[in-house]
This record gives C-alpha cells, structure tokens and sequence, in this order.
C-alpha cells in the first residue's frame, strides 16, 4: 500500500468525528471507531483533531511500513481502475467514424470495458453511466482531501495567531514542527494523486467519443442486440433514468411497443436485488412462457439470477397463496373425466344446459332468455351472446371483491360496447353466480375465479400476515400491467408491507396492447401515479416500415377509453430502414405449402409463425419437425393445463403461436398467417370491440425486427386491410415469384 492507502485511512478516521454515517457505499465499509484511547480524538478539543492528522502523516513518513498496512485500500483500487479504464479507451482517440475497421475497435473497446466492469464489481454494470460514477468516486476522494488540507492550513493559521506565551507550548511547538516536516511530502503525494484527476478527466473525454461513435455506428452497421444481449450498456439515456430511478410507493410506465419497458424492467429487478441483498424482490409476468424468457435474460445478461429475485407468471403465484390455505388439487383448470379446459368446454356447457328447470338451469329463467336474445339481436344477429356473456363474467369478476359486487349495478361500463341497463346487470350477476356454483360443484377453476379465491385471503388480516410470511416481498415489479385486473393490481399493492414505501412497486404496460375484457383501474386497487408516470415513446425494435404499417391498427381501431384513462402512447419510429412487409395472397390448397416455403428460405434467423387458424398451426408444426427444425409451442393465458409443456423458446428454430401468445417476445422474422376475412377479427365480436382484437394483432406483427410477412386466403380481414398503404401486395402468386419477392427483401 501507498500514500493513498495512508490518506484514506486518515481522512476516514477524521470523517468519523463529524460523518460517520455520511461514507459512500463506494468505497467500501465504513471503518469501525476506535477504542477508548481515541475517544479525545474523536470527542475532545477541536485543536487535537488537526493534531493527530498530522502526527498519523509524521508517522507515515518516517517509517518504512506504514502503520496503515492493515487498513483495505479502496482508493488505490480506484486509482489502479482509472488507469485500466484510461488505457481499454486510449484506442478510441485514434479512430474516425470513417475508417473502415471503426466498428471494430468500437466494439472491441466495449467488450473489454464489459468484462472489466464485471470484475471488478465496484461501480455497478456497464451502462452508459457508469462512468458517472467512476467520477464521483473520484470527486469524493478529492472533496476529503481538500477538507483535510483546509483543517491543517486552518490550524496552521490559528496557532500562528495566538499569543506568544500559547503558541509557545510544548504540544503545539511539536505539531508546527510536524507539520513544516510533512509539507513537502504530503505536496508532493497529493500532487501524485493529482495526475489520476487528470487522467480521469481525458478519460472522461475518450468515454463521451466512445458513446458517440458506438451510436453512430451501430446505426449505420444495423446492430440491434437481442434480448438476453442488452445489457445496461445498451439502454439509452431515457432508459437507463428508469432503471436507476427511486421513488416512493408506485409508478407505472407507459410505452410503446418495442420501447426497451422490458429490459428495463429487467435490469430494475437485477439493480434491486443487487443494492438489496437481503430484501425479496418479485417479477411477475402474464404467463409461463414470458417468465421463462426473462429468466433466460437474467441468466444471460448477469450470468444468474439472483437468490433473492423470483420471477414468475402470477397465475403460479396466486396458486402458491391460495395453496397455503386449501389443496392446490382444488383448482384444476382440466376436466379430469373430459379432459376439455374449463376457460373453452365447460361455460360452453354450462351456456347450452338443456334443461328446463329454471332452479338448475339460469338460462332456462324468463330474465336470463330476455337478455341473451336481446345481445343476439345487435348488430343485424351477428353477434355471439355465450362469448359476450362470457366476457362480461369476466369484467365483473375482475372489478369487485364478491362482498363488493353490488356496485355493478351502478359503475358505468367504459370499455364494454353495449350498455347494459340495471335491471340486465342484476341479471348478469345471476348468471355468474350460477356460473361460479357450477364450477364449485365440479370441483373447477378458471384464472379469475382463483383470483376472486386470492383476493378473499388477502382481505383476511390473519391470511395476510401468513402470505406474507411465507412469500416475503419486499418490491415488486409488474410487466404488461395494462392486461392485470383491478383485483389483481389491489393483490399485488397488498402484498407489499409498506406500499408507499421506497420502489415499492414498479409497473410498465402499453394501452395499445391491452387485450382482455378484464376490468382495469389502477385508482380503485389504491394507486395514485399523479407525479409518479413515465412515458417511452422512441421505438427500437422494428424498422421503420414494420411499425409504420402495423400502427394502422390502432389508428383505424383506436382502443375505447379505459377505465384507468391512461394516455395512448403514439410509437416514434426507429431509425432502422427495411423492406415493407409483404403480403401474399394463397388458395386453400397451396398456404401450408407457401408457409413452409418461407419458413425453410429463413432458416437460421429467429422465426415465428403466428396465426388464429388451429389447424394451420398444428400442420405447420408437424411439418416443420420433419424438417428438421427444433420448434417450440407458446401458450395462451387460457391454455394454463399445457403451461408444463413449455420451453426454452430462445433454444427454437421456430416458434409457432397463437397471436396473443406471442405477446413480449421478438423475431427476426414474423409470418402472420391466415389474416382472412371471416376468421380475423373473431365472428361474433361487436364492432366496437373490434380494437381489443385489432391490439392483439398489432402486439404479433411488432415482435418483427427486420422482417414482416403475411398471408390470407380468400378475402383479406378488415385489419390487413387498414394495413395495405404500408404493404407489398402480391396476389395469386406461385413458388418461384415467392421465393424472388423474398429473396428481394
């Protein structure tokens, strides 16, 4: 150890005497206090604290081992970290953006800063501030260093001025002695470290070059990293504020799609589990599949995820709560003597229950056969009662506690189509309790009944207290909040101990992407983000003409005003060019064939096939296998029995999905196929709820990076067609012209 391991350690011992809380977790563990023979010291007359600085200075200068050998050095450390940083960057001074080898040293240079910051673990992850807080270690050790040498220029002054026959005394003879003897050194040391400041501050110079010319170039030579690559270096300024923000008790942010919400996110979570060791931190997620792919992110971005960070799909989380309480056997999502899932086969039964009895079946009374003729009525007959009944269950279920379903009656229904007078209400709440006692009774459960079964332990003090227990949380974080119910949004508030507490909780989501009929207000579950929002406009995903033309869904079908009114967030474009996305015309007889076509010529990229048509996915799933390709399978939030199925889908050569289960991932490549009238949107739909379906769409088409292809038979559905200014239509085309337009592309 050097001077600086001496300095350190004397200017911690006189930052003890005035801040002994007041150390930057920096630069390490605060020092201990020393023992009683230091209380004078510490406690004493102010004119023995400059006294003994300079008596520790006279010691290290006058001995060959200094007495500060058994003190850890952080500022050597630092000092050493300035000049490897100083020296990783040296070769950005001599490069040009025009030079033909400048993306290689750029990235060069950005590897080795990566794994240098991995090392050495003191400043935090690579970021784009992270030399922000190589500054302000730096500018902390200079401000106690100047304190410090203000103190003995201040004593100096001081004696100097006192009376001859004060000045005089033993004690302070001996330290003026002391102090003129040290001078010189201690100059000359501080003047050494004085060179560091300097190499920081040319540092700091080539760190600003570098983060131009990586912005610069990464542009030009197309790079976008995936996923499980964006690390925090890569999140831009706006980013990066959101992943090192603090605030108190909630906040919420709105973006658009392919805005950076879920890397952010991710590294929110890394940052707290990091800076919180002994605080839980828990991620939840809509389904199986996204907690899979933020826990292949985590792993891939900070080589683990952290002991103290769960991630999870809620669904798996609220079944953990209500399992400390009653067997988990009682909420099967499958009829285990059908085998059908209850979100399809068993509202199907229980709407066309046969019988006559009024008592035991609720369709069979005069009120419930009224109001379903009456929905079959709209819309020229068009329109499909089970499914609208369906989702009103749905509304209702997630907007009240059951002791609070009376306020049904009377609450307005905003993002519903048609109004319902009360006396219809009252209705719809007979039907779902019946609904709800037909599933008792077959030992059933679908996602918001076991939320409703949730939310009833999280009103019971006691049950509370024994959740919380078992599943501490400290913080929580929430992606795709926007498709969490109010009861589900009041769950997650209450299971934080202090959810006004500091980054309590964290929400990200994007209106344009909602696309379940559950009831959604933020306000009533007891959040208040007045002050306390975020917006991401910026896109990063897609090229420029990818979202120009998928964003004509939202504005032909704009979502209808939610009950939360949050802000609809227009996406700015990317400044990655690419082709328009292509639209091919295919006959029954030939779209498996023209799937497959594309499908093998993309051999190699991340590929997803996306469609509404079952069939199609299942024999583009098979033959894809025959192929050779490795496939992997996402799920729907209703298709929870096949969740054990799920995968690694960074593993895939090809996913295959519904277009809702798609949702929160990225491709390469995005085949969107059968976008045929009749089949998109879904028959039976109310128009005015035609925007929930055209949100769905518009989340599958931007999750493609680079390229977008899309198919339909027949006549092309109402949504292609909104989107055909910003496509390349290609009808009645065969194999070779299919090959060429995409080998163009």
């Amino acid at each position: 150890m050097g001077f600086a391991s001496c300095l350190e350690h004397i200017i911690d011992r006189y930052y003890e005497s005035f801040h002994l809380s007041d150390r930057p977790t920096h630069l390490g563990p605060a020092p201990k206090r020393r023992d009683a023979d230091d209380s004078r010291f510490l406690f004493g007359n102010p004119m023995e604290r400059p006294r003994h600085i300079i008596r520790e200075f006279w010691t290290y200068y006058h001995q060959q081992k200094p007495l500060t050998d058994i003190y850890p050095s952080g500022w050597e450390g630092h000092f050493r970290n300035v000049k490897e940083i100083h020296s990783i960057l040296a070769p950005i001074g001599q490069i040009k953006e025009q030079q033909i080898d400048a993306w290689s040293v750029v990235k060069d240079v950005e590897g080795r800063l990566r794994t240098f910051f991995q090392n050495v673990q003191v400043y935090g992850p690579v970021s784009r501030s992270v030399f922000e807080r190589v500054h302000n270690v730096s500018r902390d050790i200079e401000a106690r260093c100047d304190i410090v040498s203000g103190e003995l220029n201040q004593f100096d002054k001081t004696v100097r001025g006192m009376p001859i026959n004060e000045r005089d005394r033993a004690e302070l003879r001996l330290a003026i002695h002391q102090l003129n003897g040290i001078r010189e050194p201690l100059r000359r040391d501080i003047k050494e470290m004085g060179q560091y400041y300097k190499l920081l501050k040319e540092a700091k110079q080539l760190w600003d070059r570098f983060l131009q010319h990586f912005t610069v170039l990464a542009v030009q030579h197309r790079y976008r990293p995936a996923l499980q690559n964006l690390d925090r270096f890569h999140l831009n300024e706006h980013q990066e504020r959101f992943v090192a923000l603090d605030h108190k008790g909630g906040y919420r942010i709105q973006g658009a799609s392919g805005s950076g919400k879920t890397i952010i996110l991710i590294h929110r979570a890394l940052r707290l589990a990091r800076e919180y060791p002994t605080k839980q931190v828990r991620l939840f997620t809509i389904n199986r599949a996204l907690a899979s792919l933020f826990d292949s992110a985590m792993v891939a971005i900070n080589g683990q995820v952290p002991p103290n960070l769960h991630v999870a799909a809620f669904y798996d989380f609220m079944l953990e709560c209500v399992s400390l309480f009653e067997p988990r056997e009682k909420y099967r999502l499958v009829d285990q003597c059908s085998g059908e899932r209850i979100a399809f086969s068993s509202w199907r039964d229980f709407y066309r229950h046969s019988g006559r009895d009024a008592q035991k079946n609720i369709f069979a009374a005069k009120k419930a056969r009224k109001l379903v003729r009456s929905i079959e009525a709209r819309e020229g007959g068009k329109l499909d009662a089970s499914r609208y009944l369906r989702d009103e269950m749905i509304y209702v279920q997630s907007a009240y506690p059951k002791g609070h379903r009376e306020n049904y009656l009377s609450d307005h229904r905003r993002s519903r189509s048609i109004v319902f007078q009360q006396s219809q209400k009252d209705v719809c709440l007979r039907i779902l309790q019946a609904w709800e006692e037909w599933l008792e009774f077959g030992h059933l459960c679908d996602i918001d009944g076991l939320t409703l079964q949730t939310m009833e332990h999280y009103e019971n003090p006691t049950c509370l207290a024994q959740i919380r227990t078992a599943l501490p949380t400290d913080f929580v974080l929430v992606d795709e909040v926007q498709d969490f119910s109010t009861l589900e949004l009041m769950i997650l508030r209450q299971l934080v101990p202090d959810a006004e507490g500091p980054n309590a909780i964290f929400l990200v989501g994007d209106i344009n992407q909602k696309v379940y009929p559950k009831h959604h207000n933020s306000r009533r579950a007891g959040f208040n983000f007045q002050g306390k929002a975020g917006i991401l406009k910026q896109n990063f995903r897609n090229t420029r003409q990818i979202l120009r033309a998928a964003y004509n869904l939202p504005l032909a079908f704009p979502p209808r005003e939610d009950e939360d009114e949050v802000e609809v967030t227009n996406p700015d474009l990317s400044t990655y060019e690419g082709g328009r996305p292509v639209v091919f015309e295919c006959t029954p007889g030939t779209h498996l064939r023209r799937v497959l076509d594309i499908v093998k010529l993309r051999r190699g990229t991340r590929t997803a096939v996306v469609s509404e048509n079952d069939q199609l996915l299942r024999e583009i799933h098979h033959e894809a296998i025959a192929l050779g390709f490795r496939c992997h399978e996402l799920f729907r939030n209703e298709d929870l029995d096949l969740w054990k199925n799920q995968g690694d889908s960074l593993a895939a050569d090809l996913v295959v999905s519904r277009l809702e289960a798609v949702k929160g991932f990225e491709f390469d490549t995005v085949i969107a196929c059968d976008l045929s009238h009749g089949l998109v949107p879904r028959p039976g739909l109310p128009e005015d709820e035609h925007w929930r379906e055209a949100a769905i769409l518009y989340a599958a088409l931007t999750r493609a990076r680079d390229e977008l292809v899309i198919t339909y038979v027949g006549q092309p559905s109402r949504f292609l067609t909104a989107m055909l200014p910003d496509v390349e239509l290609h009808k009645a085309i065969d194999e070779t012209t299919l090959l060429q337009v995409l080998a163009i592309a």
